[in-house]
């Protein structure tokens, strides 16, 4: 869930505490999306988040 924004990025939250800071922007560099990823532990659960 998506519990703030600023500039181009956004706060998202899990309901267990879990943050990440994701960049709203067209691309992502290859390292950031990596850490997204490695972060939301599936693929499901960041597309569920987004």
């Amino acid at each position: 869930m998506a519990v703030s924004q600023r500039g181009s990025h956004q706060k998202l939250r899990h309901p267990d505490g879990r943050t990440a800071i994701v960049p709203t922007h067209h691309e992502l560099a290859p390292g950031t999306l990596y850490s997204i990823l490695r972060q939301s532990q599936s693929l499901q659960e960041l597309q569920a988040l987004l």
